[in-house]
């Protein structure tokens, strides 16, 4: 995986600039609020057709513009391919080589990238959904039967949240079926990827950590696996048309992660949080790599950023053999990299000064 290419239109504080990537290491420095982070905020839209910073995509263009338009030229199992995504605020035009879209689902899958960000800490210490969130966007990368399982699910909810508020129990059953249905592929499919991401996370914790720290995942459901969701769906009817909500599923599930034997959201230490955010995005890069039989692609803001100098000298030291990396701070001495391949822009309002 080698995304070689990057043209931005409109994007952000970005006018128009066009980025040429060297295969391994690639360092994006600058002042606070100059664009380094809406660099890696381009890259990761064109690989899941979202923004980890915004749920509204008018907020990407530019101020005063029409429309952003991002372009990028990359090779997929040594194939070269490119993609074009464009928004007006309305319409969203998407081209994957020579095929047309109007929507950005189908950019799942086609540039898989691993986004390590240290204010994405709510991984650890936040709600069950931000947790959800990540097994479900990590999925819908590396598997399209998923994403169309957890469609399915989710509009077969709300038709069945609808109808509760209404305290109407007409045609639900069909959406329990669809949901109970569902929910077996989501459930079997988290819970394998979890597993999947235990000894990956393992090592690169204990190499973050010099082999002090120790995890340990669990898949935490909201109903019991060993009956019927179906059933269960049933059975509690009576207290969710009080509520008007569907009070179990996956779509309430979470999963709990232990360091050193306790609860890591409540004891464990700030930099300790940091380095499981770390591992955690490591694991999942490792992961991808295993399903698509190549390396992901890996970006990484404010590289160091609240680690001490040990954990940002061990976290270094994971670049090697890391496939193509993006990695933003406000400077960087290439010297303490060992990568031989290395590039670095600079960044300064929205243009690339060197």
């Amino acid at each position: 995986m080698y995304l070689e290419r990057l043209l931005l239109r409109n994007f952000r504080c970005f006018k128009e600039v066009e980025l040429f990537f060297c295969p391994e290491l690639n360092f994006i420095q600058g002042d606070n609020a100059q664009g380094k982070t809406s660099l890696l905020e381009a890259i990761v839209f064109l690989s899941t057709g979202r923004s980890f910073r915004t749920l509204n995509l008018k907020e990407l263009i530019q101020h005063g513009a029409p429309f952003f338009y991002l372009e990028a030229s990359f090779y997929n199992q040594g194939i070269s391919q490119s993609v074009k995504v464009y928004f007006d605020g309305v319409k969203r035009n998407l081209q994957i080589n020579e095929s047309r879209f109007t929507t950005f689902n189908p950019l799942l899958g086609i540039l898989p990238t691993i986004l390590y960000a240290p204010d994405h800490l709510s991984l650890i210490t936040g709600p069950p959904a931000e947790r959800r969130r990540f097994l479900d966007l990590h999925l819908a990368q590396t598997d399209p039967n998923y994403l169309y399982h957890i469609r399915r699910y989710t509009g077969a909810m709300q038709q069945r949240n609808a109808l509760l508020k209404q305290k109407s129990e007409i045609g639900i059953n069909s959406w329990e079926e669809i949901m109970a249905d569902s929910s077996l592929y989501i459930l079997d499919k988290r819970r394998e990827t979890l597993d999947g991401l235990q000894e990956p996370m393992k090592v690169a914790l204990g190499e973050l950590s010099l082999n002090q720290d120790h995890l340990e995942m669990h898949y935490q459901a909201s109903f019991d696996i060993d009956t019927s969701l179906l059933s269960q769906f049933q059975s509690r009817r009576p207290k969710e048309l009080l509520y008007g909500t569907s009070l179990i599923g996956p779509h309430r599930d979470d999963f709990i992660i232990t360091l050193n034997g306790k609860s890591a959201r409540h004891y464990a230490s700030e930099g300790q949080k940091r380095s499981l955010l770390a591992s955690l995005r490591l694991g999942q890069w490792q992961r991808v790599r295993e399903i698509i039989s190549e390396p992901p692609l890996l970006s990484i803001d404010d590289f160091g950023a609240h680690l001490d100098s040990q954990r940002r000298l061990l976290l270094q030291k994971q670049m090697d053999n890391r496939g193509q990396v993006f990695v933003t701070a406000p400077q960087f001495d290439e010297r303490s990299f060992s990568l031989s391949q290395k590039s670095t822009f600079t960044i300064s309002s929205g243009k690339i000064i060197s």
